[in-house]
Order: structure tokens, then C-alpha cells, then sequence
């Protein structure tokens, strides 16, 4: 739904289907709270950065498509975030690699 919408690029929705399956339902919806805010602390972020930098950045720059004037944000960063943080707490890693 949110690919439909033009809220999440293709890679960025697969990439959360994938870690959703990691996780399993009981920790899916930490996962999921923890992805929004990381999402939103990312997004807010950006938008003073690339307030600060407008103008000073080249078109050629490596940089220019993450900070230059553009609504577009890299969510995997914020969904690898959640993954991480909820990473302790899913049943394959208690499972297998604490025992």
C-alpha cells in the first residue's frame, strides 16, 4: 500500500517485508514502532541538513542526491535500525546463538 501510494520506494518495501518475516509476530510491532520513529528522527534530520546546506552543495557532488532539494529519504537506513535495535529479542537469535 504504501509502494501504491508513493511513500516507500520498492527496495525500501521489500526490505521491511523481509525484516518483518525475520522478526516474527511477537516482536513485530516493536520492530515496526521502532522502524516509525528512526524514520521520522531520519527524516526530520535531513530536513535541517539540507535546510543548512541549501545551495552550497554541487549537482555533481557524491552527496547531492541524499542532501540536495529533494522529498525523497533512504528509509532502509531507519528499517535497519529497527532491526538492529529489536535484533536481541527475536526467537532465532535467543534460540540459537545465546543458548
Amino acid at each position: 500500500m504504501l509502494f501504491v501510494l508513493n511513500r516507500l520506494g520498492g527496495g525500501d518495501v521489500k526490505l521491511l517485508a523481509a525484516a518483518a518475516c525475520w522478526t516474527g509476530f511477537a516482536i513485530l510491532p516493536d520492530f515496526l514502532i521502532v522502524v516509525g520513529l528512526a524514520g521520522g528522527v531520519l527524516a526530520l534530520g535531513l530536513l535541517v541538513i539540507r535546510r543548512l546546506l541549501r545551495g552550497r552543495i554541487a549537482e555533481d557532488s557524491p552527496l547531492a542526491r541524499l542532501l540536495g532539494q529533494t522529498r525523497d529519504v533512504p528509509y532502509g537506513i531507519a528499517i535497519a535500525a529497527g532491526g538492529i535495535v529489536v535484533w536481541p529479542k527475536m526467537d532465532l537469535v535467543t534460540r540459537f546463538l545465546i543458548n
